[in-house]
Formats: structure tokens, C-alpha cells, sequence
């Protein structure tokens, strides 16, 4: 994930859906400001911050993913999950 003209920053996504995601951001962001994230076999997603609490944001993807692009994820993340225990 990365804000506009900084380098990017890995993240612990803890919760995806098509419109958006919760992350775990090291540091403050204002409701309203332009972030991007990159999700696996994906270009960077221009996304908007829509809440913020604890380090974490609430981050609103300006265009919802796909139903069959979220699916993907969805069934590699379950896998990952999965080899990892």
C-alpha cells in the first residue's frame, strides 16, 4: 500500500470485500485521502480512506472488484490459510 509520491509499505490486510478492505497502517491518515493497494497478480487498486481508528483504516476501492477477481483472492488466500497450519 502506498499514499501519493511515497514508496509502498507492506501490510496486514485483515478483511477484504469487493468495495474495499480493512488494513493494518502504520501511520496516521486522514478520512478522505488517496491510498493504493496492491493485491496479489494485481496493478495498484486507487483506493480512499474512509475511517480510521488504532492503526488501522477502513479504505474504500474507487472501482469494486470484480466478482470473479474477488473470488480468486478469496480461494488463495483460503489456500495460503490452509498449507499454513
Amino acid at each position: 500500500m502506498r499514499q501519493r509520491g511515497a514508496r509502498s509499505i507492506a501490510v496486514i490486510i485483515e478483511d477484504i470485500s469487493p468495495g474495499g478492505c480493512r488494513v493494518q497502517w502504520p501511520h496516521a491518515l486522514n478520512i478522505g485521502d488517496r491510498v493504493w493497494i496492491t493485491l496479489p497478480g494485481l496493478q495498484a487498486i486507487p483506493s480512499v480512506v474512509i475511517w480510521t481508528a488504532d492503526f488501522k483504516l477502513g479504505c474504500r476501492f474507487e472501482v469494486p472488484l470484480h466478482t470473479a477477481v474477488f473470488n480468486s483472492l478469496a480461494h488463495g488466500a483460503s489456500a495460503r490459510r490452509d498449507r499454513a497450519t
